[in-house]
């Protein structure tokens, strides 16, 4: 993914390259952080991983499309703890933790 346009700056293709090089270990983190919380918000993952609250909701999409996490329920309703969504790990990443 391309994070910065070709009429970008070389500050900006800069700030791009190094943002690529730490997603994977903000992702790490994350989905270590669930492993360890079983179900969490993203304030309580901040609590465990280090990363603000802004640093992992900017992940959260992404690792539910790679269905390595999804959006807690209860009776099919989306569990909300402290006004904000809570998250889990999909059962078969457990395995792999």
């Amino acid at each position: 993914m391309n994070l910065a346009r070709n009429t970008d700056p070389v500050t900006s293709h800069m700030a791009a390259a190094y943002a690529e090089k730490f997603k994977g270990n903000h992702v790490d983190r994350i989905l270590a952080g669930l492993a360890t919380l079983h179900k969490a918000t993203a304030h309580e993952l901040s609590h465990e991983t280090g990363l603000s609250v802004v640093q992992i909701d900017r992940r959260m999409t992404e690792i539910a499309e790679s269905k390595k996490a999804r959006l807690s329920t209860i009776n099919g309703a989306v569990e909300i703890r402290g006004g904000a969504r809570v998250w889990e790990l999909v059962p078969a990443q457990l395995e792999l933790i």
